[in-house]
């Protein structure tokens, strides 16, 4: 077995036939970790600034591929850090692609290299599914299991559970009001009705993801969207249409990309009110983002058209599952979804500048603990004070 580090976008990209092989090889993997999403969000979003590519690779004896992290260097709050591609923003998931007969060596393989690697303080890697660990990771013991390979490869780390996805399978389901909550069944039949009656030109469709429409997309979610107003949109980020527009560029051709990507769109009177945008990737629809203009709220028309949208890929067979992938939005209450769990792992150097980033993460985790308690002391000490001050005797 040999490491290689790759440092130059060219030779990323000349390692993408390899690349797809061992994503077909991998013990498992996200649409996140596939050479097109990760090559377009390094060229658009990421080579910008003081960024770096330090890409790891493992290759065994024959010289074929067995294990692939692409990481990235970067400065912060005085930090040499290592992130992975598509973080701390855009990729909902991130793991370490390992080839299936040999996820556990690959692992700790990685886990070696970064203890020899120089030049670095800490590595953050979030969004880690559990599932994608090697071992017992159907549970918490995920976070166990790299927990100790870690400390064994003489590395400090802090790991903790982070928000899942959530995700609901569709095989044996009747319909899409199957995957509804009780209570959700209800309000889609009334609110359906209403937005039909109430615009009887409504259209709803599954349309191309061209340059224009996806302009589109991003003119409504900046001049309509209310989460774009709270800051909580896709699009906030001003190169976030540029990584779409290079993204559907590079998923153009169906020979020549691992997922495709899915756009339906909710109109009135030929003007866009809804979205919802997402990957078909291994009979899974997996929605990346959606918006819906907030002047048609009452109508609840993104609820309308998130039901069409699963209906229309249940009907025509196209999936197994439908994932909601990662955030706290309201419409996911609708649902009664499975979880997959995800953590996210710190991972520093036994040296000061690997101490003080560790030290760091628990004061952020804990400020709100620290806090109460430096005011409960307070509030102790000023009783002790006042039950020994003398009760002065009335006058």
């Amino acid at each position: 077995m040999r490491t290689v580090v790759l440092e130059h976008s060219g030779e990323l990209a000349d390692l993408i036939p390899e690349w797809r092989d061992l994503v077909d090889r991998a013990f498992w993997c996200p649409v996140f970790a596939t050479p097109e999403w990760q090559l377009t969000w390094w060229e658009v979003l990421g080579a910008t600034g003081t960024k770096q590519l330090c890409v790891w690779t493992l290759r065994d004896d024959s010289d074929r591929l067995v294990g692939l992290y692409p990481l990235y260097r970067t400065r912060k709050y005085g930090l040499r850090w290592l992130l992975p591609l598509g973080q701390p923003y855009y990729a909902d998931m991130s793991v370490i692609l390992a080839d299936q007969d040999q996820a556990e060596f690959v692992h700790r393989a990685f886990f070696a290299w970064l203890r020899d690697l120089p030049d670095w303080d800490a590595a953050n890697l979030g969004n880690v599914p559990l599932v994608s660990i090697p071992g017992e990771q159907a549970d918490a013991s995920g976070q166990r299991v790299w927990q100790q390979w870690i400390r064994e490869s003489g590395l400090l780390c802090n790991i903790r559970l982070t928000e899942p996805c959530m995700f609901m399978p569709v095989v044996g389901k009747a319909d899409v009001l199957a995957l509804f909550s009780k209570q959700s069944r209800s309000r889609y039949r009334r609110k359906s009705k209403q937005l039909r009656q109430n615009f009887p030109d409504l259209s709803i469709a599954r349309v191309p993801t061209s340059p224009e429409n996806l302009t589109a997309l991003a003119d409504m979610s900046v001049q309509h969207s209310l989460a774009y107003q709270k800051g909580r949109s896709f699009f906030n980020n001003e190169r976030a249409e540029l990584f779409i527009q290079h993204l559907a560029a590079r998923t153009q051709n169906p020979q020549d990309r691992s997922f495709e990507l899915v756009l339906y769109t909710l109109t009135l009177q030929g003007e866009l009110v809804a979205y919802e945008f997402g990957f078909l990737w291994r009979r899974s629809f997996q929605i990346y983002f959606r918006a819906y203009a907030q002047e048609y709220q009452a109508s609840s028309p993104g609820f309308l058209l998130l039901a069409e949208t699963f209906t229309d890929l249940m009907a025509k067979g196209q999936v197994d599952e439908l994932n909601l992938l990662l955030g706290g939005e309201r419409y996911k209450s609708l649902f009664s979804p499975e979880r997959q769990e995800q953590q996210t792992c710190l991972i520093c150097k036994p040296t000061l500048l690997g101490r003080a980033a560790l030290l760091t993460r628990w004061a952020r985790k804990n400020a709100r603990k620290v806090k109460l308690w430096i005011r409960a002391r307070i509030e102790q000490g000023a009783k002790k004070r006042q039950r020994k001050e003398p009760v002065q005797p009335d006058k």
